[in-house]
């Protein structure tokens, strides 16, 4: 094998020599490709290279996976059936398994692993919070978790998850059908449950959110239908901010379920309010149009045509997620009229 690979440097050295002078040959280009399917024709089987072209991958991390195989198709299915029961412990470790062979490879790994990794994989997997994880790390360690969260977890262990199971599956591997995406999405958005998953899927921008609803409502939906029934069943527990661990729990989840494309069935109301301003200058005349941008902490920013901020009012609740229109009364108050889904009024 070393003795070809370095017929085929030597081939691709001539090329490159000969394109930097302007005299590339059809017949050396055609030789380069001849040289390299034969060296992987005569080394890999019909399945094999079936295998690798449905995944995508180059040969060298292609034949690695395929020559781990059987170990890493059963930490795969491992880890599958423990997010499907929503077990963090078995899901955790199975991930560790899988990963300690994948990080192997520099094609799926990175150049300085941080210490405790396994610690720190089965943290993610589990949802503990991104902050907890990188507590007490300091210096190059602290870069190399963030690193390794972002993307080793992230990006290349959802890439050989996904390998992995398209291989198996373009060669009709015994035990393909234990495989899902359940990997892929654990390691993706850091649950180790399907509805969480899903919920993170659909655009909710906290995983720590997702845990919390998933087990406090007990959820057991499995597939985006299911979560849209699950947000009308449960929409006027989840629009109450006590019900939530943080404020920022909350805000999330109000900007979540006000997306155009979360489209569970909802009651919308118009709710019309007078409040008092304080203006940074002289008040408008009345009949003066203005646009008010909520705040999370429930005031709000009066502005005028341009943009331009004039005063700041307080508002009854976080109406962050609802849209509104203003204009100044004979009174000297903001009229303001709010438009949204009538459950989160109670806020």
């Amino acid at each position: 094998m070393t003795g070809h690979c370095g017929h085929l440097i030597d081939v691709l050295v001539l090329v490159l020599h000969r394109r930097a002078h302007g005299c590339v040959s059809h017949d050396i280009h055609d030789r380069e490709q001849v040289l390299g399917a034969t060296w992987l024709w005569n080394r890999t089987s019909t399945q094999q290279r079936t295998a690798l072209y449905a995944s995508g991958l180059g040969t060298e991390p292609g034949l690695f996976i395929d020559g781990h195989r059987e170990e890493l198709i059963d930490s795969l299915a491992q880890l599958h059936s423990a997010f499907l029961v929503a077990d963090p412990q078995l899901a955790g470790d199975a991930a560790v398994r899988f990963a300690a062979i994948v990080l192997d490879h520099p094609f799926f790994g990175v150049r300085t692993l941080p210490e405790s990794w396994e610690m720190a994989l089965k943290e993610w997997i589990a949802g503990v919070p991104a902050a907890e994880i990188l507590k007490d790390r300091t210096g190059h360690d602290a870069n190399r978790i963030q690193i390794f969260l972002q993307d080793a977890i992230s990006f290349k262990l959802v890439w050989a998850a996904e390998a992995v199971r398209v291989q198996a599956i373009a060669m009709a591997h015994p035990r393909f059908a234990e495989l899902g995406e359940g990997p892929a999405l654990a390691f993706t958005y850091g649950v180790s449950n399907q509805p969480a998953a899903l919920l993170c899927q659909m655009g909710l921008a906290s995983r720590t959110a997702a845990i919390w609803a998933i087990e406090r409502t007990k959820a057991t939906f499995k597939d985006s239908f299911g979560a849209r029934f699950w947000l009308t069943m449960h929409e006027q527990l989840l629009a109450q901010k006590d019900f939530w661990n943080t404020a920022d729990q909350h805000l999330l989840w109000t900007r979540f379920v006000m997306r155009e494309d979360i489209d569970s069935p909802r009651k919308w109301t118009r709710l019309p309010l007078a409040l008092d301003v304080q203006w940074s200058g002289v008040p408008p005349t009345p009949g003066t149009r203005m646009r008010v941008i909520p705040k999370a902490d429930s005031t709000a920013i009066v502005c005028d045509g341009d943009l331009w901020p004039v005063g700041r009012i307080a508002m009854p609740f976080d109406s962050t997620a609802w849209h509104t229109e203003g204009v100044t009364g004979d009174d000297g108050k903001l009229q303001v009229t709010l438009y949204g889904p009538a459950t989160h009024a109670v806020n």
